[in-house]
């Protein structure tokens, strides 16, 4: 089941913008920025990085969670497609079993969708490297 979940192919509706800015969110409060933990992203053997990660593995799902949680609240679900419906209704325990499959950071399944901010640390951690790839110094706008 887990490798299944691995390689399913989204619901690109079900992913709004509210969803998508508050899993954005989560990442730069624990990954983002200009922090110790952001400057170890694709490391492999720092405790730093395992530590922040598990945290935003857990605001990944409690996230999701909150998400379907308000939406049904608002009786805003009755107006979704019933393919958006059910993957909103399983978002977070899909995300539960798969971000919970891997504890370490040698797996890159840590991050079940690329946000923009992930792309900024990218290419603000290259950008200090003499020499890095050029074609990395994009800026995410």
């Amino acid at each position: 089941m887990y490798q299944q979940l691995k390689q399913a192919h989204p619901v690109l509706a079900a992913i709004s913008d509210p969803l998508r800015e508050a899993l954005n969110s989560v990442y730069k409060k624990h990954l983002g920025g200009y922090t110790a933990e952001s400057y170890q992203l694709g490391s492999t053997n720092e405790d730093i990085l395992s530590k922040a990660y598990l945290q935003y593995k857990l605001d990944v799902i409690d996230v999701m969670e909150h998400y379907v949680r308000d939406k049904k609240k608002m009786h805003a679900m009755n107006d979704l497609s019933d393919d958006v419906q059910t993957a909103l209704e399983g978002c977070a325990a899909k995300a539960s079993l798969v971000l919970r499959q891997c504890d370490n950071v040698h797996d890159f399944v840590h991050f079940p969708l690329m946000f923009c901010s992930v792309i900024t640390t990218l290419v603000q951690n290259l950008s200090m490297i003499e020499r890095s790839i050029f074609e990395v110094c994009i800026s995410c706008v």
